[in-house]
C-alpha cells in the first residue's frame, strides 16, 4: 500500500474516534475552509497514537491567534 493511501486510511480511521464535541466543532467550521483544515490537522495530530506535542502546541497557537474571530 503506498504511503499516501496508508496516511489516508489512518486519518479516516481517526475520524471515527473523534469525540462528539470535536465532531461538533468540525461541523461548525465546515463552511470556512481554512479554519476547518486547521482544525482537522490539529485533531488528527491530537488523536494520533504518539502525538508530536511541539506540533500540537504550534497548531493550537495558530488556531487561537488566527481564528479568534470565529470562536
Amino acid at each position: 500500500m503506498p504511503q499516501s493511501e496508508a496516511n489516508a486510511k489512518q486519518i479516516s480511521d481517526q475520524n471515527k474516534i473523534f469525540s462528539a464535541e470535536h465532531r461538533w466543532l468540525l461541523e461548525l467550521s465546515s463552511s470556512f475552509f481554512g479554519i476547518h483544515q486547521r482544525t482537522i490537522n490539529f485533531l488528527n495530530e491530537f488523536y494520533y497514537f504518539i502525538p508530536n506535542l511541539k506540533l500540537l502546541n504550534e497548531q493550537l497557537r495558530e488556531i487561537a491567534l488566527n481564528d479568534i474571530w470565529f470562536y
